[in-house]
């Protein structure tokens, strides 16, 4: 009934995730660069954040904006593959 109409939205939310998990995962293993927060004072002055050297690799930061992405791509599909559905 309902379940039968939203495989297509759980095996595209899937692949999804599924793809940036497999694209990004040099990312997680390895760590992205970590740069400090401009302050409203530096920002005024005109530095940008170009300027400022990188604090260090992080792996957790990576493993989270990788989740962040994968997430986003569920919510993205979302609308698309699940209203349709429902509604008919």
């Amino acid at each position: 009934m309902v379940l039968g109409r939203l495989v297509p939205f759980a095996a595209v939310a899937s692949a999804g995730a599924l793809n940036v998990f497999l694209m990004r995962g040099e990312e997680i293993r390895m760590g992205i660069d970590v740069y400090p927060a401009l302050s409203a004072e530096e920002k005024a002055a005109g530095k940008s954040e170009a300027d400022l050297p990188s604090l260090g690799k992080s792996r957790k930061a990576a493993t989270i904006a990788v989740s962040e992405t994968a997430f986003s791509r569920v919510l993205n599909s979302s609308p698309v593959m699940v209203i349709p559905a429902l509604a008919l």
